[in-house]
């Protein structure tokens, strides 16, 4: 009851939504970063099975970039909340990158400690956790606005080099 009337917007995974654009408006994504939530990138089939897990790894700009703070989160074992992620990366909107993450440990390719904040992250995928760093710089660094998604990468790796809300509390 909690969740529906204070965070009904986070009932929905992205995939429920017919279009992306109906997802982001719902989810409050600015304008500015909509290009990269819809913006797909493409990796070359090397004659494997499409699955889920080779589809979440070629979604969207800001599902890689949500997939490597995962990552982050486990190699380093800290915990996030959905603001701290957007305060230090303004690609993770916290309406869609919950839906991402649902979505994504929906599909097998995350596991997450808890289901309510701050998140952490149990596994990844063996796919991700071998792929998702270079899969994000190369995205990062080929993409049109490289410089902007650089930057936004120095800093997402930066906030996973301090203390995680579970150290602080037990200091």
């Amino acid at each position: 009851m909690w969740l529906v009337i204070n965070h009904p917007t986070k009932l929905y995974a992205p995939s429920d939504y017919k279009e992306d654009k109906s997802f982001m408006e719902t989810m409050g994504v600015p304008e500015s970063l909509k290009k990269f939530a819809s913006a797909s990138v493409h990796v070359e089939d090397a004659g494997e099975p499409v699955d889920e897990i080779a589809n979440i790894m070629n979604s969207s700009i800001t599902g890689i970039f949500i997939l490597y703070a995962a990552y982050l989160a486990k190699e380093h074992r800290k915990t996030f909340t959905l603001d701290a992620l957007h305060t230090h990366c303004d690609l993770l909107a916290p309406g869609y990158t919950f839906g991402f993450l649902i979505a994504a440990a929906s599909t097998g390719a995350i596991t997450l400690e808890p289901i309510a904040e701050p998140f952490g992250v149990i596994a990844l995928n063996e796919i991700i956790d071998d792929r998702i760093r270079e899969r994000v710089y190369d995205v990062a660094n080929n993409a049109e606005d490289h410089d902007h998604l650089r930057e936004q990468l120095k800093s997402l790796e930066d906030a996973f080099s301090v203390v995680s809300v579970d150290e602080s509390e037990s200091s």
